[in-house]
Order: C-alpha cells, then sequence, then structure tokens
C-alpha cells in the first residue's frame, strides 16, 4: 500500500512538472482539443477532469511565472495567452452560463482584480490596456484577446510563441477583417465595423481606423466614408 501511494504521488508530482514546464505545449493541445471554428465547447471541456485540471496546473504557473524574456515577442505571446487562459478558466468554473455577463454585474470579469499573472494580481483590463495595448503599443493584440463572447475576434485554437507571434497575429487580424461577418462589412458607399474599432479607436491611431483595415484589403475604403458599427453580442462563444 505504501510503495501504491508514493507511486501515486511520484505520478501526481510528474504531472505539475511537466504543466510546468511545457505548459504552453499543454495550453496548446487543450485549445486544439475544444476549439473550432464555431468556439469553444466548453460542455466536453467542463466534462473531463482530467483537462480541468491540466489547464487549473497552467493557471497556477501563469500565476507564479512571468514571460521569462524581455523581448515585445516574449510578453506579446506570454500576456495574450495568460488573458485567453484566465477567461476560459473563469468560464469553465462557472459553466454553463449564457454569457461572460453572467460572471458579475455586467462587466465585473473585466474591471475587477480577478486574475494573476507572474506574481501580480491585476484585472483582465489591466492585462489588456497596460501591459498589451500602452506598453508593447500593439493594436493587433485585439484580435488575439477573446472574450467569451460571439461578436469577439475568435479564440485561437493554439497557444501564441514567441517565434511566430507577429505572424499570427497578422493572420488574425486578417481573418477577422476579411471573413469574419461582423468584423468589416462593405457594400456601395457603406462601412460596417465591430464595434471593437470604435471601443478602441485611440488604439489604431495615428492613421485611424480605415487605414489599419485597408493594410488588409486589395480594394482600398476610401479615408472619407460613412460607418456604422455592429451590435455587439455577448452571447457565450460556445460551439453546441
Amino acid at each position: 500500500m505504501k510503495s501504491m501511494i508514493l507511486a501515486m504521488l511520484a505520478w501526481c508530482a510528474s504531472i505539475h512538472l511537466v504543466a510546468a514546464e511545457n505548459w504552453r505545449d499543454a495550453y496548446s493541445a487543450l485549445l486544439e482539443k475544444y476549439v473550432s471554428e464555431e468556439g469553444v465547447d466548453y460542455g466536453a471541456w467542463k466534462g473531463n477532469q482530467a483537462d480541468v485540471t491540466e489547464l487549473n496546473q497552467i493557471m497556477d504557473h501563469i500565476s507564479r511565472h512571468g514571460p521569462g524574456a524581455d523581448t515585445k515577442e516574449a510578453k506579446l505571446a506570454y500576456y495574450m495567452n495568460a488573458y485567453n487562459a484566465w477567461v476560459l478558466k473563469h468560464v469553465l468554473d462557472k459553466y454553463p452560463i449564457t454569457s461572460v455577463t453572467d460572471l458579475g454585474s455586467g462587466f465585473e470579469l473585466f474591471s475587477e482584480k480577478r486574475i494573476q499573472v507572474g506574481g501580480d494580481k491585476m484585472s483582465l483590463n489591466y492585462l489588456e490596456k497596460e501591459l498589451l495595448i500602452k506598453q508593447l503599443d500593439e493594436p493587433r493584440v485585439h484580435f488575439g484577446v477573446n472574450c467569451a463572447a460571439k461578436s469577439c475576434p475568435p479564440l485561437a485554437s493554439y497557444a501564441f510563441t514567441s517565434d511566430r507571434v507577429d505572424l499570427q497575429l497578422e493572420q488574425l487580424s486578417a481573418d477577422f477583417i476579411l471573413k469574419n461577418p461582423t468584423g468589416v462589412k462593405v457594400s456601395d458607399n457603406t462601412v460596417k465595423l465591430s464595434k471593437i474599432f470604435e471601443w478602441y479607436s485611440k488604439d489604431f491611431e495615428p492613421e485611424g481606423v480605415i487605414f489599419f483595415v485597408n493594410r488588409y484589403r486589395s480594394k482600398k475604403i476610401p479615408k472619407d466614408i460613412e460607418f456604422s458599427y455592429f451590435k455587439y453580442d455577448w452571447a457565450l462563444n460556445k460551439s453546441k
């Protein structure tokens, strides 16, 4: 019996070690398993206790450790992974829910200090707006972080890595602008945009939103064109 207990403890320790040392690979495997173009299969994830435990171990690592390198690429990849993983954890902890607004009064999930990253307690808003946007000066972050809402740019089915984060953000930005039905819609002399471009318009300065959108379009939108915004759907981005 004693040897069995010791073996079990060693097995548990080895799992924790794998999550600590290779947390990004483990996180990417979970995303690949449960995330699709349709959304996140929260039901299947919640029903698999081993994968819930795996995510909790990843969150333990994110809570205690920082990016590991002082480059812009390392910080971008790390903080976007941290943001998305924390949103997933909060949703899974309370699932089934119909919207992230169910996780408090309105948008408390984002405004309150409910997460810990690299030993520092903070809010999701601080992580996004201060660490990712203000400090790293990267507007494409808005297409990499995911708020678990249907109108949010889709969650990537992989973890961000420092060696590929620029290409990953470029692809996600292009997909949202060119392929997403509530990203950018051009018809006749009008343009309809995601509310993200209204809420975070200052992040696309000094050139502006249309200049940014035109980076990805072969047929450019005139700078003086009239535009409006899609209604934002806060329903949960579940796949089933």
